[in-house]
Parts: structure tokens; C-alpha cells; sequence
């Protein structure tokens, strides 16, 4: 059977049921720009100083260049790559910075061990071969051959005069070299950004349209999911009318103290019956309960001294067949007559 086709757009709650599993749109060419941008913009900052360090640790190098012995060959080579380390971290310390603020800023923060929990569905071959030849793939080898074709191009443009002048540079000093560094990599910084911001900005709004579409929803689906958060219509609406008695009989608790008798299973049910002949063509029942409400409505009643009475099958009648502020029904007159009438007997005494 064919699936259903989904044209909803993810709702909330699967975008939040989604992100709680690592996926998220993220353009990795933006993590790449912005980190390979600011290491390019802080080299040239400090692009002499650490000419000036390399420098500095290769004149010794040369200096010592006639007493290095095989023993400490070994020291003189750690004691160079510890002076580029030291002469480089800036520089590798705020990519990594920038790549994780960057990374951040597109995902909104998350921490999640789902994508590399074991899944046998992630080495279906069926599944890798359709990514193979999906959209996303597809665009994937259309922007990069058009990048790498537009990076050549501009590289060959920019750094073709560099090239030919390039033996003249030998004759420079430290201070020209230095300052003729500085030059391409300035170079270097806007021919970067005049290649990559156009795929850059191409390819964040790719991954989002692409994030979007795979978050789709087919209506039944969107369906099933209001069901699960706010529970099946039918389910709702009979737990709000069962809500809706439950606060009519807790506000009926005030009318206990006006009533004229409380009839009582003795001790599970309870129901408060008023009779105005006045206003009234039968007793009303003014407020009825069963279990913990039973119990406050008998409570209400003595400490107000109204008067209870035990009639188990009167009761349970009551309690069935009477709504609250309804008036008796004609079949169980002559049981409250009777009753009416040991009450005011009662009360002449």
C-alpha cells in the first residue's frame, strides 16, 4: 500500500521530537567559511609575528646546524615543532572557537547521543544507494564542480603576476618577504570570500529547504500526533462533561445549608432535597455525591443542623434518575412524600 503523500509542515513537536535526536538543518560550508575565514583574517594580523618566531627558530637551527649530533637530532626536532605549535595555536585555537560559536548558532545548541546509537538501518544498502542518487546528492556534485571551477579560475587570475614575479622575491629582505606575505595573503582573504560566500549562502538556503521538506508530515500523521498530545476528540469530550459535573456537584456543596433534609445511603451516597411550595411543583434536589463527596455534603449538613435521613433505596434512586437543581421525577413521589412527611412532623415536635 502507498504511503500517504506529505504535503503538512512538520509541526513543533516533531521539529522539537527531531532536534532531541541530532537532526537539525546545519550547513557544514557555513562551519567551514566562517572558520577558515577568521583563521585567514587572523593570520594576517600576526601573519610578521610569526614569520618573525619561524624565523628566529630556523636562524638556530642553522646556528646549531654544525654541532647536531644523531643523539640530539631528536631534542632539536621537538624544540622546532614545539616553537610552531606554540607560534600556530592562536591561529588553530579560534578556528576551533569560531567553528563551534558558528555550529552553535545554527542549531541552537544540542547534545545528543541518538546518531551514534547502533541502528541495523544505517548499513541497509537499499537505503545508502537511494542517498547516492538523491536530490541532495545531486546538488552536492553540481556545487562542488561549479566551485572548484570558479576557485580555479579566480586563483588563476588573482596569482598569475604573483607567480612571474616570484624569483624576484629572492632577493628581498626578511621585512619584504614578511610584508610581500602579508600582501597575498590579504589577496588570499577576498578571492576566499568572492569564491565561497555565493555557494556558502546557496547551500544554507538548500539545507533548510531540504530540512523542511524531509520534516514533512502527511495528514494522517498530523492527525495521529494532535490524537497523542491532546488525546482522541471523543476521549476530550467526555472527560470535560465528566469535569463540568464534577464542579456542578463541588458548587452545589453551597446550597446544602438552605436545604431542607439530606437523604442518605447511610453513608456512600448523600443527596440534599428543598421543597418551596411556592415556587416549586416537586421537591428539587439541590446538591447529591457519592465517596469523599457524600461525606462533605453530611458534613456541610450537621455543621449547618440540617436534617439527614437514612433511605438506602430512596437514595440510590436519587442519585440516578435526578440532575442536580431538578425537580423529582413523578415516580418517586409518593417515596419523598413520605419522607416530607416524617420531616415535618418532625420539625412541629
Amino acid at each position: 500500500m502507498a504511503s500517504e503523500e506529505k504535503t503538512e509542515e512538520a509541526t513543533q513537536y516533531k521539529l522539537q521530537q527531531a532536534k532531541q535526536k541530532g537532526q537539525v538543518s546545519k550547513s557544514m560550508d557555513v562551519n567551514a567559511f566562517a572558520g577558515l575565514l577568521m583563521t585567514l583574517a587572523t593570520v594576517l594580523f600576526i601573519a610578521k609575528e610569526i614569520g618573525v618566531q619561524l624565523m628566529a627558530v630556523m636562524q638556530n637551527v642553522f646556528l646549531m646546524a654544525p654541532n647536531i649530533s644523531v643523539q640530539s637530532s631528536g631534542w632539536l626536532i621537538g624544540q622546532i615543532f614545539e616553537s610552531y605549535i606554540y607560534a600556530t595555536m592562536p591561529v588553530l585555537l579560534l578556528a576551533i572557537l569560531i567553528g563551534v560559536l558558528v555550529n552553535f548558532m545554527q542549531t541552537g545548541g544540542i547534545f545528543s547521543f541518538h546518531p551514534i546509537k547502533p541502528d541495523i538501518k544505517k548499513i541497509n544498502p537499499l537505503k545508502g544507494f537511494k542517498k547516492l542518487f538523491s536530490l541532495k546528492s545531486l546538488f552536492e556534485l553540481v556545487k562542488n564542480l561549479l566551485r572548484l571551477s570558479l576557485v580555479s579560475a579566480l586563483a588563476y587570475m588573482i596569482f598569475y603576476d604573483e607567480i612571474i614575479t616570484l624569483p624576484d622575491s629572492i632577493s628581498y629582505s626578511i621585512s619584504g618577504t614578511l610584508d610581500k606575505v602579508s600582501d597575498l595573503l590579504m589577496k588570499t582573504i577576498v578571492f576566499f570570500i568572492l569564491a565561497m560566500v555565493p555557494f556558502t549562502l546557496i547551500d544554507l538556503v538548500f539545507q533548510r529547504w531540504s530540512f523542511r521538506k524531509e520534516m514533512r508530515m502527511s495528514k494522517k500523521e498530523v492527525k495521529d500526533e494532535y490524537k497523542n498530545q491532546e488525546g482522541d476528540p471523543e476521549i476530550k469530550s467526555k472527560r470535560k462533561q465528566i469535569q463540568k459535573e464534577l464542579r456542578a456537584k463541588l458548587g452545589a456543596l453551597s446550597n446544602v445549608p438552605s436545604a431542607d433534609m439530606v437523604i442518605t445511603n447511610p453513608t456512600f451516597i448523600a443527596i440534599a432535597l428543598k421543597y418551596d411550595p411556592k415556587t416549586m411543583a416537586a421537591p428539587r434536589v439541590v446538591s447529591k455525591g457519592k465517596g469523599q463527596l457524600a461525606f462533605k455534603i453530611r458534613k456541610t449538613a450537621r455543621n449547618h443542623r440540617v436534617v439527614m435521613k437514612s433511605n438506602i433505596p430512596l437514595a440510590r434512586a436519587l442519585y440516578q434518575k435526578v440532575k442536580i437543581n431538578a425537580e423529582i421525577p413523578p415516580e418517586l413521589y409518593d417515596q419523598v412524600a413520605e419522607i416530607y412527611r416524617w420531616y415535618f412532623n418532625n420539625q412541629r415536635q
